[in-house]
């Protein structure tokens, strides 16, 4: 609404509306960075975010899998929720391995 706000009043309206195509690309990016971080935490590719295209059970499946825990142990993505920072810089930034395990 601001940006829309801002838009009004900045320019005519057959002209583009530079504040809203912005501010649309500086909060899209981050809600797809944070969804696909969220999908490799259950031990998912971050493809699975297209699924979001498809109207409603798209949606609903990518709700459900929002709402999932994330894999305690190491993935195939990296360390797993559980992992503390100090478990990353110890293992060369991949997670705890067996050996930090014992």
């Amino acid at each position: 609404m601001i940006a829309a706000a801002l838009d009004a009043m900045l320019f005519r309206p057959w002209e583009p509306q530079l504040v809203s195509i912005f501010m649309t690309i500086a909060l899209v990016i981050p809600s797809l960075a944070a969804a696909v971080r969220r999908l490799h935490d259950i031990d998912r590719s971050g493809w699975w975010v297209l699924l979001g295209a498809i109207p409603v059970i798209g949606l609903l499946v990518l709700f459900f899998f929002y709402l999932r825990r994330g894999t305690p142990e190491p993935n195939r993505f990296g360390s797993g929720v559980g992992a503390s920072i100090d478990d990353f810089r110890t293992s060369g930034g991949t997670g705890p391995t067996s050996r930090d395990a014992s």
